[in-house]
């Protein structure tokens, strides 16, 4: 494994190693950040606050050494400075440091164009399941799933450990169960023009460790936004339709040992609230979300919610939102080369 050296600040492209000579170009490594100062702020910058910030705060089952990783593509290698193809989510400060370990992927796996439909028998309970579950998919690299269907599922699809996984035209219907659409430990993974129309435990789940996941063009029936801890962050819901009952909007799932709730930068963005009979939609009161953005939550009846530390609210109540759809937004200005 290569180990940086000096500093490099969220958002970059290129840390300087001690010795680059065993990373390759067109590799995905994972890219590990260690903290090595007895403050421990590493924390701090991934949750954009202190522990004093939260009820409880930090929880004691989160990891320490590495704290918190990504899987990352290098794109150039001159001399001991390595440039990736994304950008850095963190900081390497003094004090920090990163670290490059090889990993092993399952790639260019694809399933289309299937439906999956178990028996009709009542949902076991949560964690008692009886293992109906539809997809799992487990370090896989540039994979997708499309135009699928399932029905009476205790899981529908899962998504874990993986990397640009797009999930596109996914239908889960039928009896309820745990999870309809869930990301774990995984970046880039994509969930577009899906359809989640059953009542789960988790509906849309940003699980353990999950990063940069998108929701994004969805209708969800009796939604129940699950954000699992365990250091979930900078994960977006973006221009969903949410109709029927309205339950634990942007949950706490998970253990609580992993509290808080999230990582900061999680996003809401231009969420469209039709709850059934029009009736109030009381949001759960989150008190441990540090660092998330809401933009442009609508409904047609009274939504109440409380969200913190630190969330930064804007166009509450509006459906005319200059840019739609957050997703969209920034995939242009990508292709045009504009953020380049």
């Amino acid at each position: 494994a290569a180990q940086t050296t000096g500093t490099a600040l969220r958002g970059s492209h290129t840390v300087s190693t001690q010795n680059a000579g065993n990373v390759v170009v067109g590799d995905v490594v994972q890219l590990r950040y260690y903290d090595n100062s007895p403050a421990n702020p590493l924390y701090n910058h991934v949750y954009e606050c202190t522990s004093a910030e939260l009820p409880d705060g930090f929880g004691g089952a989160l990891e320490e050494n590495p704290e918190v990783w990504q899987n990352i593509t290098v794109e150039s290698v001159s001399g001991n400075q390595v440039t990736f193809k994304e950008p850095l989510n963190h900081d390497i400060r003094e004090g920090w440091h990163g670290e490059l370990k090889t990993m092993n992927w399952s790639r260019e796996i694809g399933i289309e164009g299937i439906a999956i439909e178990f028996p009709a028998v009542n949902y076991a309970g949560h964690h008692i399941e009886d293992g109906y579950n539809g997809i799992f998919m487990s370090g896989c690299l540039d994979c997708w799933v499309k135009d699928v269907r399932i029905t009476n599922s205790d899981s529908g699809i899962i998504v874990d450990s993986c990397k640009n996984v797009t999930v596109q035209n996914a239908v889960i219907n039928g009896r309820g169960g745990h999870y309809a659409l869930m990301a774990s430990d995984s970046d880039q993974v994509l969930f577009r023009d899906f359809q989640s129309d059953t009542r789960t435990c988790h509906n849309l789940s940003f699980n353990t460790y999950a990063r940069t996941t998108v929701y994004t063009h969805g209708d969800v029936r009796d939604v129940s936004f699950d954000q699992h801890s365990g250091m979930n962050h900078q994960n977006l819901l973006d221009d969903l339709d949410v109709l029927g009952e309205a339950r634990d909007l942007w949950e706490h799932g998970g253990s609580y040992s992993r509290r808080p709730t999230h990582g900061a930068f999680n996003t809401s963005w231009n969420l469209r609230f039709s709850p059934a009979g029009q009736v109030p939609v009381q949001g759960t009161s989150i008190n441990d979300g540090p660092g998330a953005y809401f933009i442009g939550l609508s409904s047609d009846a009274l939504l109440m919610f409380t969200y913190g530390p630190n969330a930064y609210t804007e166009g509450l109540g509006r459906r005319d939102l200059a840019v739609p759809s957050l997703y969209e937004y920034q995939l242009s200005r990508r292709t045009s080369g504009a953020d380049n």
